[in-house]
């Protein structure tokens, strides 16, 4: 009995604790008998006209502080104007939703939950300083929405919380704001808005953010990371400012802005543009950077100066661009489509030129490349159709070179003279697929140690007439010597044939070979062997070659018996027995007289 009445008790200390909804001077409250605190809640009839609630309310002589608009508490509801006390720190979920409220005052407010005032006739709102956090898409469609003041307090404006507010012209960040996130699609569609101060406290704008601003004429961003789709269809668009401590601008981040003329990136804190960001701006004219180091090191999936097709350095135009040493790598797309850079010299210290670097540099006349470049990557400099000159420092490390690809058509300089004869050094014994096509200065090459030549090594060099080939050589790839159109005398010094046909079929010498009009010149002993295999045997006239052919070297041909005393020569001089030629592979009539570098019996000798 004893316990029965015990519990008897606590329940109706607990219904005292708990009260239901009750109404005082017309506004209808939950409260709370053991915290002695008051929720604004709905009720019925609904709420009208403008509303004061007040810091407190008294119940059966009990006082109870107002501390929180309730979820749903006025949604919907023919209100006006609302006035909160400094007691009231929270705003309910949905609790103005679709409301006809045209303004509030909340001066210590510091939660406002999600849907807050969703689709509401709000017309201005000013978010004081109280404010910590706002609840995702609060302010979505306010459609009466003119301006936003946001206080210090808030460190982030969720996803959706001013999303189509068509009406929003103006949004103030405090001084000294603490914003680090702006969510997705938080100003999305704000039609009306034409300026925002981003706070530099600012880290994340993420997707969608503020696009189809339609009116958003100029932005900056201070630091973080720009998402994607951030400020898609901003169609009014003009400049946009990237500070010195942005990351990364992420895919279609500006795409179709379709005003966007100039885009200015200070300092070296961008570290990627992603896929499509600028694409579809048809105006942009002025792409500005501050660091060309750092420019260098940007992973690219998209170049704005792609679309501008003009890259400034501090306010001037790129036309001739100089990379330090200090850059090794020049990235992907770091310079495509820059149609006012005329020439490109790499200094001492550069090593790889990515894929597409220089793509559609359409007005580049003259590349310099330094001995320490190792890998130019297919692509780097197509479409750069206007280079007349590549100048190259050190012939045996530029054979050393994996190269890709370099321009279409080109004359190669070593040593500051044009190369028309090209001498293969001794230390290289292969030519990387590629190497000199294109080149339009060579007109003969020789190389005595050669091994193994790669596909489409020669291409197109439209001017090649000559071609003295090492009994060394062991194979030709597929396209080595193809549109080689004026190559009529060919110089094999090979005993055994060089493999030049690929496993289906296709020949070092495919793609419009002049072959009816060319000759080969084979060692005697050698001769049945060439015109029994194949693609030898297609040469228009297949001869032995004499000792009075006026393209005979006797350094290279093994098949002769007095070529063996011209190898023992000492490597230090000249003599009379070994012909001398000079760096550019030419030979001359006796001994130099000028002082300088010389080749004699494949070797380096100084002349003093």
């Amino acid at each position: 009995m004893k316990r029965k009445l015990l519990f008897v008790i606590s329940m109706l200390l607990s219904m005292a604790a708990y009260s239901d909804n009750v109404t005082i001077d017309g506004i209808y409250y939950q409260l709370d008998g053991s915290t002695k605190q008051a929720v604004v809640t709905s009720g019925r009839p609904i709420y009208d006209g403008d509303i004061i609630i007040p810091a407190s309310v008294q119940y059966n002589g009990v006082n109870y502080n107002v501390v929180k608009i309730g979820n749903h508490a006025f949604a919907n509801c023919n209100i006006g104007n609302v006035t909160l006390p400094n007691s009231v720190t929270a705003i309910g979920d949905q609790a103005f939703q679709m409301s006809k409220l045209t303004s509030i005052v909340m001066p210590n407010v510091k939660e406002i939950g999600s849907y807050a005032f969703y689709s509401s006739y709000i017309k201005q709102i000013n978010i004081p300083n109280s404010v910590t956090s706002i609840g995702s898409y609060a302010f979505d469609m306010c459609n009466s929405l003119e301006s936003v003041n946001i206080g210090k307090g808030l460190t982030a404006i969720e996803q959706y919380t001013f999303t189509s507010c068509i009406k929003l012209a103006k949004v103030t960040f405090a001084n000294g704001s603490n914003v680090k996130t702006i969510g997705g699609s938080a100003f999305k569609g704000c039609t009306s808005l034409e300026s925002i101060q981003i706070p530099s406290s600012v880290t994340t704008i993420d997707e969608w953010a503020f696009a189809n601003c339609t009116k958003l004429k100029s932005i900056t961003v201070s630091s973080g990371v720009i998402g994607n789709y951030a400020f898609q269809k901003d169609t009014a668009l003009e400049t946009v400012v990237i500070g010195k401590d942005v990351q990364t601008i992420g895919s279609s981040a500006f795409d179709d802005c379709n005003n966007l003329s100039s885009v200015t990136i200070n300092g070296s804190g961008l570290t990627s543009i992603g896929s499509g960001a600028f694409s579809k701006c048809s105006k942009l004219t002025n792409v500005n950077i501050s660091d060309l180091a750092a420019w260098c090191k940007i992973k690219f999936e998209d170049n704005p100066v792609t679309h501008a097709q003009h890259l400034f350095l501090n306010g001037s135009e790129v036309k001739n661009l100089t990379i330090a040493g200090t850059i090794t790598t020049i990235s992907e797309k770091a310079f495509e489509g820059a149609v006012g850079i005329k020439t490109i010299t790499f200094k001492e210290g550069v090593e790889i030129i990515e894929n597409n670097a220089f793509k559609d540099c359409a007005n580049v006349t003259s590349i310099s490349i330094p001995k320490t470049v190792t890998r130019i990557f297919s692509g780097a400099f197509s479409g750069c159709n206007s280079v007349e000159k590549v100048t190259i420092t050190d012939l045996s490390a530029w054979l050393k070179t994996d190269v890709g690809s370099l321009p279409s058509s080109y004359n190669l300089y070593l040593y500051g003279e044009k190369v028309v004869d090209l001498f293969i050094p001794d230390d290289n014994t292969w030519i990387y697929g590629g190497h000199f096509q294109g080149c339009e200065s060579i007109k003969s090459v020789k190389g005595k140690h050669l091994t193994v030549i790669g596909s489409s090594a020669f291409s197109s060099c439209s001017n090649l007439e000559l071609l003295s080939l090492p009994n060394s050589l062991e194979e030709i790839s597929y396209g080595a010597f193809s549109y080689c159109m004026k190559l009529t005398n060919v110089y094999s010094y090979a005993l055994s044939c060089p493999k030049a046909v690929n496993s289906w079929g296709g020949t070092a010498f495919d793609n419009d070979f002049p072959y009816e009009y060319a000759t080969l010149h084979v060692p005697p002993s050698a001769l049945e062997k060439y015109k029994a295999t194949a693609p030898w045997s297609n040469f228009g006239k297949i001869v032995a070659y004499t000792k009075d052919d006026p393209n005979y070297d006797p350094t290279m041909d093994v098949d002769d018996p007095g070529s063996a005393a011209i190898s023992n020569v000492n490597d230090d001089a000249a003599t009379d027995q070994a012909p001398v030629f000079d760096l550019s592979g030419r030979k001359l009539d006796g001994l130099p007289t000028a002082k300088g570098v010389y080749i004699v019996n494949g070797r380096k000798v100084l002349r003093p």
